[in-house]
């Protein structure tokens, strides 16, 4: 009977010359298993010189009839997959996936234990009891074919190859293709016939086991998450996978003129950063990235007592120990100096492994980030290759760094000439998703009407008409430091003021009865629920963070949430925006033709209400009421200006 109800199902495979599908790799085997265990594989040689397959349009076409046959189709990462098996070109493929039923149990497990390691082989160990030596079979293989390969000339996998350019440690992965190519090789000297059989098969091997474990896990946790009434919580959190793969191939612009310029102002200003914090701790030829120079800067030179330690007992100089020394207030102006411009060539040294990471991704002047659904312990997406997700507002908005330091990532960024870009992103999310989730009536009313509500808080818990800006900037460390488990003495380092935790704590009855409340509930279930219901496993002994996972969580699901709605509406023929990138709470959408943006304003405005209007809607889903800011560039992201709607959002 269970068969029966999950008929028509096939799980589908890809193996690819390289990860890096945007960079030129490609597949060059599909294999697919159905519910009853029946497994089909299609291959194309590869040329050895080119690492080029060749695509016949015979094995194409019999690959996509047979699974045409099937309603749904279920994938480990569809996202990489979906977009391998568009490579090969068929010309009714795009209009043959948006038939299909499409379903991902990296997500479902997800679902299921979302501090599970999501990877295909783990999972069929752990749940299947799949054994991982096919893997191990067909690494060693590739290892000899190597060793054969270089000795021929071909063009094996190498940080040099163009198709590889973001290559890392992955050489053996990109080269699953070599063995059977070698085998193929008429010299009979090269391979004995028991190694050439070997050869011959074993990405055969390791490929359908692969399909095999994929449709394995697919009925296991349709019946574990069904069983749990989970089932619908996994449903609503897929549905993001094709607006997501639409999202993700389009693309966003990177100026590469402007980029080079960036990295040398960069550099510059490390180096000038550098030189003060050596003329501040008189350390000649001083490294801010050698532990021993930072030691001996800290704790000798400027003599701050060091409070913090790592796991083996030594000085701590990390960000955290750093970021503590700070919020003591008991160091004098030259030690905090230090400290601040310490943290800012930290951040500064991170922004040019950014930069020098787009770069090396830019193709054709564009990023394509891969986006991961599950790509985190929330319901929040995670991106690489790059990491767009690292691409803030804001790169020096952190009030711990020396201020008179300024840079923003975005500056290398915006739409390509004749487009428009228009950002829309939610006002204030997280503060509004926890003020709904404690059901604080002063903090929904603030929110309703407009109001700053870190002034607001900052009046209510210091009693005062007038805040200072310290009691605001106290009142902004105490909201964001409640969402993320901080406890009273770091929220009293962080705002500065005594007793400014336990006044919160008084003032907003609420809000301490809910963080309690979600800290019981996850050290007794394992796991906490975001508003919308979806299961957040949370760690036992990091229990005073449920409250986190219920905030982000919820952002997760409203985001996804929004993805598919927009991406509806945008698809209509007389909507002129596509969605292009997320980043956190905040989509970026491009025309899709040549527009000045006065015509845009005069003309398109009320097509960016209706999407900020779903984007809303998305959130209610929760919920949650929100408002949304939009901003409109036709030159460099940072630049955006704010842009004034027609109707209300």
């Amino acid at each position: 009977a269970w068969r029966k109800m999950m008929s028509k199902v096939i799980a589908i495979d890809t193996e690819t010359t390289g990860p890096y599908l945007q960079h030129g790799c490609k597949p060059f085997m599909v294999t697919a298993c159905d519910d009853e265990g029946y497994t089909k594989l299609w291959e194309f040689n590869v040329n050895p010189y080119t690492r080029e397959p060749i695509y016949d349009l015979k094995t194409v076409n019999s690959l996509f009839r047979y699974l045409a046959k099937y309603e749904t189709w279920v994938f480990h990462n569809a996202l990489f997959d979906i977009k391998a098996l568009s490579l090969l070109q068929y010309s009714k493929y795009e209009k043959l996936l948006s038939t299909v039923d499409i379903h991902d149990t990296m997500l479902m497990a997800h679902c299921n234990n979302s501090l599970d390691k999501r990877g295909l082989k783990g999972l069929g160990l752990l749940y299947l009891d799949f054994s991982e030596g096919d893997e191990h079979e067909l690494d060693k293989a590739v290892n000899k074919a190597r060793r054969v390969a270089r000795k021929l000339g071909w063009s094996i996998a190498s940080e040099e190859e163009p198709s590889l350019k973001a290559l890392k440690d992955k050489k053996g992965k990109c080269d699953f293709w070599l063995p059977k190519a070698v085998a193929r090789l008429s010299s009979p000297e090269t391979l004995d016939d028991i190694t050439r059989d070997h050869f011959d098969s074993v990405c055969a091997t390791y490929a359908i086991g692969d399909v095999e474990r994929t449709i394995g896990l697919y009925i296991y946790f349709r019946k574990i998450l069904t069983d749990k009434n989970e089932w619908e919580h996994y449903d609503k959190n897929r549905l993001c996978l094709l607006p997501t793969y639409s999202m993700q191939n389009q693309g966003f612009y990177l100026n590469k003129k402007r980029l080079p310029q960036m990295l040398h102002n960069l550099s510059q200003t490390k180096e000038d950063v550098r030189n003060s914090l050596q003329r501040l701790c008189r350390i000649k030829d001083f490294n801010p990235r050698s532990p021993i120079d930072l030691k001996k800067a800290l704790f000798e030179s400027l003599s701050i007592e060091c409070q913090s330690f790592t796991e083996k007992g030594n000085l701590a100089t990390d960000k955290d120990a750093i970021k503590e020394i700070l919020e003591r207030g008991d160091i004098n102006v030259k030690q905090e100096q230090f400290c601040r411009r310490l943290l800012t060539y930290r951040r500064l040294n991170t922004a040019e492994t950014y930069l020098d990471s787009y770069q090396r991704h830019e193709i054709n002047s564009r990023l394509y980030s891969n986006l991961n659904p599950a790509g985190t312990s929330t319901l929040r997406y995670a991106a690489k290759d790059p990491n767009a997700q690292n691409i803030s507002k804001q790169d020096n908005d952190d009030d711990s760094m020396d201020m008179t330091v300024t840079f923003n990532l975005r500056e290398a960024f915006g739409p390509p000439k004749g487009k428009l870009w228009i950002c829309i992103d939610y006002a204030q999310l997280q503060l509004r998703i926890f003020a709904h989730a404690c059901q604080d009536a002063f903090l929904i009313d603030s929110f309703a009407r407009g109001v700053d509500i870190h002034d607001t808080v900052a009046r209510e818990v210091f009693q005062t008409e007038q805040p200072s800006s310290l009691q605001r900037r106290a009142a902004k460390a105490i909201n964001f430091g409640i969402i993320f488990g901080a406890g009273r003495s770091k929220i009293e380092r962080m705002s500065k003021i005594e007793g400014s935790y336990d006044l919160y704590k008084e003032r907003f009855p609420l809000v301490d009865k809910y963080l309690k409340k979600c800290e019981r509930y996850a050290k007794r279930n394992g796991f906490i629920r975001t508003l919308g219901g979806y299961p957040l496993r949370v760690p036992k002994k990091t229990a005073y963070k449920a409250c986190n996972f219920v905030v982000q969580g919820t952002e997760g699901e409203m985001v996804k949430t929004a993805i598919n709605y927009c991406t509806d509406y945008c698809n209509q023929e007389d909507v002129p925006i596509v969605p292009i990138m997320l980043i956190h709470d905040e989509i970026i959408f491009q025309t899709k033709s040549v527009i000045t943006k006065k015509e845009f304003v005069n003309n398109e405005i009320n097509h960016i209400s209706n999407v900020g209007a779903l984007m809303n809607d998305a959130a209610e889903t929760t919920g949650v009421l929100t408002e949304v800011d939009a901003k409109i560039t036709d030159t460099v992201w940072s630049e955006s200006t704010s842009l004034k709607l027609t109707t209300s959002v």
